[in-house]
């Protein structure tokens, strides 16, 4: 194999790794997204309901 081809090997390996990188990312935003979000949510109706030091 000569460099040439090699090179072009690593390429195509490099952007295979750079779209399950940035697939990844794309996942973890969404996770994050949806785990931060439902409980801001759940706790400002809380604060809403009691008032933000607890009481009624």
């Amino acid at each position: 194999m000569n460099r040439k081809q090699q090179m072009m090997i690593q390429t195509r390996e490099l952007e295979a790794l750079q779209k399950r990188i940035r697939e990844a990312e794309e996942r973890l935003k969404a996770q994050s997204y949806h785990s931060s979000s439902a409980p801001q949510t759940e706790q400002s109706e809380q604060d809403q309901t009691t008032g933000k030091d607890g009481s009624l």
